[in-house]
C-alpha cells in the first residue's frame, strides 16, 4: 500500500478568500474528527497568484480516498468550497519520491 494524495486547486472569487479559508478549515477539522484515514490536510496559498489556493489531503491508499469521497459531509464541504471559486481542478496522486521529512 502506498501513500496517496487528493489535491485541489481553486481560483477563489475576489473578496471571498477569508470565507474560503474558513470553509477549508471546517472541512479539515471535520475530517480529523470523523475520517481518521484522512491524515494531514494542507492549504497552500499562492504568493504569485493571490486568488489561487491548493489543498492537499494525505491518505494511506486509493481505497481510503474512495471511502472519503463517498461521505455526504465531504461532498457538502467540497460543494461549499467550489461555490467560493471561479475554477476548481482536482486530482489524485501517488507518492513516488520522498526525501527528508
Amino acid at each position: 500500500m502506498s501513500t496517496h494524495y487528493v489535491s485541489a486547486r481553486w481560483t477563489v472569487k475576489p473578496g471571498r478568500e477569508e470565507e474560503f479559508v474558513t470553509a477549508f478549515e471546517a472541512l479539515a477539522l471535520w475530517a480529523e474528527l470523523n475520517h481518521p484515514e484522512g491524515g494531514t490536510a494542507r492549504l497552500l496559498h499562492s504568493i504569485d497568484e493571490p486568488s489561487v489556493y491548493v489543498g492537499m489531503w494525505e491518505f494511506p491508499g486509493a481505497e481510503a480516498i474512495e471511502r472519503w469521497r463517498e461521505q455526504r459531509d465531504v461532498v457538502e464541504h467540497m460543494d461549499t468550497l467550489g461555490a467560493l471559486a471561479d475554477r476548481v481542478e482536482e486530482g489524485v496522486f501517488e507518492l513516488r519520491v520522498l526525501v527528508g521529512g
